[in-house]
């Protein structure tokens, strides 16, 4: 289906392929993989003829189609959704409009005999019945609501809808148009977390061949059946999903680690001997021949690390145990009515994912959380000793274009020196000049890689994340999951990336109509409720399709429940053991304080009374100390529990 054939590639003396070869044959559903920069779009858009190659060729089968699915599109106008939707086939839009054109001539000409318009119209319309066009419509109105288009958005110019919108839309016409070579780069972007499930069972009954790039993990385990590395200008190939890909590249690299040593102790041995026996007449064939084997030898090459993020956040210091209140919260952009009476309590430790529909309002809550945003209504507490951290989902809402990314962090108002500020952007991949570039030509993901620096130069305990690995490749994805599974402070996001989520939440809220449903569980737990709703006469459409397919993830519901019972009784009793600490500890602190008055005073007790005081005082300090072990533990336990 598509043939790629030593391909080589450089820009500006910098190797991207080297005599790569890859094909794909019809049903193939590979991931593309690899970091920020090594070429995996620069791939499709040589497939396509966008981008020329500096060697080695790329073919298709003769009348096949390819088609291309950019990360950017030129805005769409003219046309209202549907309409544009329809537009992919040219053959299918010059027959609807032959039939409509002929149909017009047809009735004007009346009783009038015309044989040729009946000929002209009957061919047209078989033509157009044979590539299924009488079935089109419908198919593109189950496109759009699976990408999550509401039926009132198909009659809607296409102007009135957002970039993210209209790469929706874009998308919708390259799924309806089923070319049989589809060309995918991040495909994921831009869909909330309900469409992104359906178009991963989408593709999964797709018959042509599909290449796509993905930073969702699940995403790419679920839909490739190979995965292909880009890795220092080779193709690696990988018989497998994306845990397979782990498991092999680790095994690989062993195998090849072990090749190395070998081959180095072969040569070393090899050299030792030339050098040894070099002057000795009597042995000189015997030299010459382990030159010529030495000079034979295929040098194993060690491919170097790729360049990756690698960070944790500090320990944050201790807040309330409410750690922000949003009470009877109105919002509302003109006429558009987001929140009434909103209501929501974060407590400390909590790790919440907010969950729904692009549009439903989670980032206008976040906003309102992080204090960005204000709102007609109610009444937004912050907790004690909570120090937010918030990382919008645009990133220019947080950084300065003009400065550079050293004055970025030093502007920061967080009081570091140009040494501490070059060591933290050090540990985000900013080195060597990369620290001297502005802030303006940063590309996405070092944009939001900047942004993790300036929250780390003033660590806070309460971090508030709107789409945090926007742009962060799947390999920094996974150093960021780790990072946030570790850090003990609380943690609010949202993110339509299901492994992400699945990772690191340990609460979900859901945003639905203005409302808010709390899920006291992970995203398993939550997929697990919302696979129980009963279907309602007015639920729409895609949430049944969201219904079908979480109840597929169900294997066995009763099981589940008794699951769910056991998590839910050991998560109270956790529960119990940090509280009844947390009160022991505040009980013990009062005594002490007393204590230590009590014996500062200098005519306060006797002598005896004086013994009696320290000795008390000596115990609760031990008992302090255990119970704060036994607080520790806990707090370590419910975070092992929550991811």
């Amino acid at each position: 289906m598509l043939q790629i054939h030593n391909l080589n590639k450089a820009f500006s003396g910098r190797t991207i392929f080297a005599d790569c070869s890859l094909f794909l044959e019809q049903g193939e559903r590979v991931a593309l993989i690899g970091v920020n920069g090594s070429g995996k779009t620069t791939l499709f858009r040589m497939i396509v003829g966008d981008e020329d190659t500096d060697g080695g060729n790329i073919s298709t089968r003769k009348g096949h189609r390819i088609g291309f699915l950019r990360q950017e599109i030129d805005s769409l106008r003219g046309n209202t959704v549907l309409e544009e939707v329809l537009q992919f086939s040219e053959e299918l839009n010059a027959l609807r409009h032959k039939i409509a054109k002929t149909t017009t001539q047809l009735a004007d000409a009346g009783s009038k005999d015309s044989p040729e318009l009946l000929q002209q119209y009957d061919k047209a319309q078989a033509r157009f019945e044979q590539l299924g066009g009488y079935e089109l419509e419908h198919r593109a109105e189950k496109i759009l609501v699976g990408l999550g288009f509401k039926q009132r958005d198909f009659s809607r110019p296409t102007e009135e809808f957002s970039g993210g919108w209209m790469m929706r839309i874009e998308l919708s016409k390259l799924l309806l148009g089923s070319p049989e070579v589809m060309l995918l780069d991040e495909p994921t972007n831009h869909l909330d977390l309900t469409s992104v499930l359906w178009l991963r069972n989408y593709l999964a009954s797709y018959r042509g061949s599909l290449l796509f790039t993905s930073h969702d993990r699940q995403f790419i385990n679920q839909v490739s059946t190979r995965i292909v590395e880009l890795d220092n200008g080779s193709l690696v190939k990988y018989n497998g999903n994306y845990e397979y890909y782990l498991q092999e590249k680790e095994k690989r690299k062993e195998l090849l680690l072990a090749a190395k040593k070998n081959q180095d102790r072969e040569i070393a041995d090899t050299t030792k001997f030339i050098e040894r026996f070099r002057s000795k007449a009597s042995l000189a064939s015997r030299v010459q021949s382990r030159i010529k084997a030495l000079d034979k030898i295929k040098r194993i090459e060690i491919p170097a690390e790729q360049k990756t993020l690698h960070f944790s956040f500090p320990q944050p210091s201790r807040s309330g145990k409410e750690v922000m209140t949003l009470d009877g919260i109105h919002k509302s952009y003109q006429d558009n009515h987001v929140y009434r009476d909103v209501d929501l309590t974060v407590h400390r430790g909590d790790k919440i994912a907010l969950v729904g529909a692009n549009g439903a309002g989670k980032s206008t809550l976040l906003k309102i959380m992080a204090g960005t945003l204000d709102f007609e209504s109610g009444k937004r507490t912050v907790g004690h000793k909570v120090n937010p951290g918030y990382s919008p989902q645009h990133r220019a809402e947080l950084l300065n274009g003009k400065n550079t990314c050293l004055q970025e962090i030093q502007q920061s108002g967080n009081g570091l020196n140009e040494s501490q500020a070059r060591k933290l952007l050090g540990r985000f991949m900013f080195t060597g000049d990369d620290v001297d570039k502005r802030v303006s030509v940063l590309s996405g993901g070092e944009k939001s890689r900047l942004i993790l620096v300036k929250i780390l130069s003033n660590p806070p305990n309460f971090l508030i994340m709107d789409e945090p690995i926007n742009h962060l490749d799947i390999f920094s994805r996974a150093i960021l999951i780790q990072a946030l599974r570790e850090f003990a402070g609380t943690l609010c996001f949202i993110s339509h990336d299901e492994y992400f989520v699945s990772q690191v939440a340990s609460k979900i809220v859901e945003v639905c109509d203005g409302k808010l449903a709390t899920y006291q569980g992970d995203y398993e737990y939550y997929l697990y409720k919302r696979a129980q709703r009963p279907a309602t006469g007015h639920q729409p459409r895609r949430d049944k399709q969201v219904a079908a397919t979480k109840a597929i993830r169900v294997q066995d519901r009763a099981a589940q429940k008794q699951i769910e019972k056991e998590a839910r009784k050991k998560e109270r009793a956790l529960k119990r053991k940090i509280t009844n600490a947390e009160q022991g500890l505040e009980k013990i602190a009062v005594r002490i304080k007393e204590l230590q008055q009590a014996l500062a005073a200098p005519d306060a007790a006797t002598k005896d009374d004086f013994i009696q005081l320290k000795r008390e005082y000596k115990e609760l300090t031990g008992e302090e100390e255990a119970l704060t072990r036994q607080w520790e533990e806990g707090l370590k336990e419910q975070e092992g529990k929550s991811v």
